[in-house]
């Protein structure tokens, strides 16, 4: 069991994992972990870093039950290291495919392109998803994909999200602002069946143990997503780590 190319590698920019999964995680597209093997490298002073996975496809929720594996690939560059400002200034690119089931031919795929910037007092990061999947397969996750009559559905998102600390404008060190906004249509076949998930809030990062955070996320879906209402939550979150 080890870390997936994509989502470990998000959290560790959108540092927020306590308030909730990432885009695609949250949505049902990829997960964490998976049992198979897997090699990366970073070259130096991470201009160039890769990660190369082949694992069963289960995620780590469900022991395997094909003998289909699934291959999943990540690459970024960073192209002004070392060149002041905009040292922090990355494109990264994953990709992904594999298959449920063999005898049916169900087959998935997915695709990120996201543009992103790191700094020690922020980061900022915008991303294009894609994915292709049988529907009866995702949707548990996605009811709008029960009046599919296609073999394969093709999903479209998207996602913006970030944080500030207060220590970059002459202020209170470790007072954070957070944010991120993710857009998902699971079928873009289908009219108005996307939902937008907003999520805003401010917190304290004592160190890299220890973190508040008071949020709100807000959910709004389209006429034919097949969910009635929209959705609104206030959190109060803790992280402690050791």
């Amino acid at each position: 069991m080890h870390d997936l190319p994509w989502v470990p590698f998000e959290e560790r920019t959108w540092t927020y994992r306590f308030q909730g999964p990432v885009f695609v995680d949250r949505e049902g597209y990829l997960s964490s972990t998976d049992l198979g093997i897997g090699a990366s490298f970073v070259a130096r002073n991470r201009m160039v870093e890769g990660h190369l996975s082949i694992v069963n496809g289960e995620t780590w929720s469900q022991p395997e039950v094909s003998r289909n594996k699934d291959v999943h690939a990540r690459l970024g560059v960073r192209p002004f290291v070392g060149r002041g400002a905009l040292a922090g200034l990355a494109v990264n690119m994953f990709g992904s495919t594999g298959a449920y089931d063999t005898t049916a031919a169900q087959t998935r795929s997915r695709l990120i392109a996201q543009l992103a910037f790191e700094h020690r007092f922020g980061a900022l990061a915008v991303e294009y998803f894609r994915a292709k999947d049988p529907p009866g397969r995702m949707v548990a996750r996605q009811p709008s994909l029960s009046s599919s009559t296609d073999a394969e559905v093709t999903a479209g998102g998207y996602s913006a999200f970030g944080w500030v600390d207060l220590a970059a404008f002459g202020r209170a060190r470790g007072v954070r602002l957070m944010g991120r906004v993710e857009h998902l249509d699971p079928d873009t076949h289908l009219a108005s069946n996307g939902h937008t998930r907003t999520i805003v809030g401010v917190g304290y990062r004592a160190n890299e143990f220890v973190q508040v955070l008071l949020d709100g996320e807000f959910v709004s879906y389209e006429a034919n997503a097949a969910v009635s209402r929209n959705e609104s939550r206030l959190f109060l979150h803790g992280s402690v780590g050791f």
